[in-house]
């Protein structure tokens, strides 16, 4: 298992000391990092080779320049104070803030999975006395179907109907082991249950 560390979460860091001390140098790395994902707003969207590549040739060096430039800012500063411990949070995750030039499938930050997960914590009160273990089990099955629909632009309402009335039909005329179910995971839905895209302006 790989840890990959989230680039908005170190920046935030940034941001804060700049916002309550006027540090010119967490300015500064505050517009370094902003380049990164000024970049990866260019290829958000295509395959992993194609990020991957794109991004060796444009993050990379900023990458390097921004390693140096922390570590010699961290040795002209109080490392106890709050631009210390920031530099201090940044390089000691470097390696896995890193990653994603080394794999195009790594984005810079972990905002996506940690929406997913969202519904599911504001959810946890009304779940709280659900019944009983089996009825936890299927709410946790249910729950992750549904958000597993929302990263693959698959509307789950769509998809759960598409998947129900096409797997009463499947079963009505097959044997459970001649059905692909690999057929009903999400990604694997037909357009009709895909969320149209609005228009680019």
């Amino acid at each position: 298992m790989v840890s990959v560390e989230c680039w908005v979460h170190a920046r935030r860091n940034f941001i804060k000391v700049a916002r309550t001390t006027n540090s010119a140098f967490a300015d500064e790395i505050t517009d370094q990092i902003g380049e990164l994902f000024e970049i990866e707003d260019e290829i958000r969207g295509r395959p992993p080779d194609a990020r991957l590549s794109y991004r060796r040739d444009r993050s990379a060096p900023i990458i390097q320049k921004l390693r140096l430039r922390l570590q010699e800012i961290y040795a002209e500063i109080l490392q106890k104070g709050s631009l210390g411990k920031a530099i201090n949070y940044t390089l000691e995750r470097w390696n896995s803030l890193t990653l994603f030039v080394e794999d195009g499938r790594i984005d810079l930050d972990t905002n996506p999975v940690e929406r997913q997960f969202k519904p599911i914590i504001l959810l946890r009160k009304g779940v709280l006395f659900i019944g009983s273990e089996e009825g936890g089990d299927t709410w946790a099955m249910m729950s992750s179907v549904v958000e597993t629909c929302k990263l693959n632009r698959v509307d789950p309402y769509r998809y759960l109907v598409w998947m129900i009335d096409d797997l009463a039909e499947a079963r009505t005329n097959y044997l459970d082991e001649d059905i692909d179910f690999s057929r009903y995971l999400p990604w694997n839905a037909p357009e009709s249950c895909k969320v149209k895209l609005a228009p680019a302006k």
